[in-house]
């Protein structure tokens, strides 16, 4: 009887892991995925500050007060999203202490 009950245990325990592992894969593919979009989005809106800038520094359009405060919402905007690339970053920086530990050893 205490035979079947630990047969009964153990596959419960296996199925248990075997479905925690799965949830656990699942859970990093989708925090890679957002990690890789959120670095997309944040390259996107860098672009667009930056020809923005360069839209505002033509003579033409110098010292446009609409500009101006396009340009304050756009880097505002992307200070709140720096702030996403630090709590989405944890894997690159992983990556990247990895690279610098191989160049120190060869």
């Amino acid at each position: 009887m205490t035979t079947v009950v630990l047969i009964i245990a153990l596959t419960i325990s296996i199925a248990l892991n075997v479905l925690g592992v799965w949830y656990v894969r699942k859970l990093l593919q989708s925090f890679i995925l957002n990690s890789e979009n959120v670095e997309n989005l944040l390259f996107d809106i860098e672009k667009y500050e930056e020809h923005l800038t360069s839209v505002h520094s033509l003579e033409t359009y110098y010292g446009d007060e609409t500009l101006g405060g396009l340009m304050r919402h756009t880097e505002a905007l992307a200070n709140n999203l720096n702030q996403y690339r630090e709590v989405y970053a944890i894997v690159e920086e992983e990556e990247e202490v990895d690279y610098y530990e191989n160049e120190t050893k060869s």
